[in-house]
């Protein structure tokens, strides 16, 4: 099975002189100066890796946020091994009262923290108990050996969380977000640099190998895009409408009564699927009826029912 997320934006940056204009960031390549390449994980995340000058970083590519994450240099109680960010000349500290911090912290003043010392400081939490206390720049990089500049980059200088298991990897934030305030991630300046079309996409193998790309999709012969429209939002989100959902090993499509239906979120930097109760009782229903009907459901295997619910959801819209 192959999954290709598409997102395409209203507006294009930069002039397209040829139709096919694209970055492609390709599968378990040798590294070049500074690319994005293969992709891997699992069902609980899709990393990738990115170089820059001498850096090359393992990130999770994350729908949900905006900022290029990654550990700076002498971070405090960092599990992440290096390489670690280190600011260019260029770099610039977005200081903790501006418009622009406040975009990214999501509150009024910043400078209240004791750490901030008139930085923006963000704090950016997982479920398994990850916390990183985060420094806001504007800093350069470098993309196949052309410097993109003004990419918001997310300094990790503080890991206080209690987790279960280290996070050996950063983020890639992938979200928009609107205002003049906005800064750009580093898919808004790569687009403004090289003026591909104001569009990006994740191709996922059955294995999590894949392909991210920038610019126009990577289409195999006889492929097509069928695509879901996205809920216009206030925030850093990506929404779309469910009309129904199917669940892997059961012919039938459970509806959801339009009664039940809310936006939801399409978030690539998680793999657990959130519903209302009632849809999830609808889901529930669905399985325990064909499961009665076919004296069974090996296809469970040994795992719970909310886990499957987890890994095997697809969405029709």
């Amino acid at each position: 099975m192959v999954v290709y997320v598409s997102f395409t934006f209203s507006t294009v940056v930069g002039e397209i002189n040829e139709k096919s204009k694209k970055l492609i960031l390709p599968l378990h390549s040798a590294p070049l100066k500074v690319s994005i390449s293969e992709l891997s994980g699992n069902y609980i995340g899709i990393i990738t890796s990115i170089t820059f000058g001498n850096i090359t970083a393992k990130l999770l590519l994350d729908t949900g946020s905006r900022m290029l994450v990654l550990p700076k240099e002498n971070c405090k109680g960092c599990l992440i091994k290096k390489p670690y960010y280190v600011p260019t000349e260029k770099a610039q500290l977005i200081e903790c009262s501006s418009k622009e911090c406040m975009s990214i912290t999501k509150t009024l003043n910043s400078c209240h923290d004791r750490e901030s010392t008139g930085s923006c400081l963000a704090a950016i939490t997982y479920a398994d108990g990850t916390k990183w206390i985060t420094q806001s720049y504007i800093d350069e990089v470098i993309i196949n050996g052309s410097i993109i500049p003004n990419v918001l980059i997310g300094a990790i200088i503080g890991d206080i969380g209690t987790k279960q298991k280290s996070m050996n990897y950063g983020l890639l934030g992938l979200a928009r977000c609107s205002g003049d305030s906005c800064l750009p991630t580093i898919v808004d300046s790569i687009i403004k640099f090289t003026g591909y079309k104001n569009m990006f996409g994740i191709r996922v193998e059955k294995d999590y190998s894949g392909k991210f790309t920038i610019g126009e999709p990577d289409l195999r012969e006889g492929e097509s895009i069928v695509y879901a429209p996205l809920i216009p939002s206030y925030n850093e989100k990506y929404f779309v409408m469910p009309k129904s959902i199917k669940v892997l090993g059961i012919d039938r499509v459970v509806e959801v009564p339009t009664q039940l239906m809310s936006p939801t979120i399409v978030d690539t930097g998680s793999s657990i699927s959130y519903f209302s109760p009632e849809i999830y009782d609808l889901i529930g229903n669905e399985i325990g009826d064909v499961c009665t009907l076919e004296n069974g459901c090996d296809w469970l295997n040994k795992k719970s029912t909310l886990g499957y619910l987890y890994d095997f959801i697809e969405f029709t819209t």
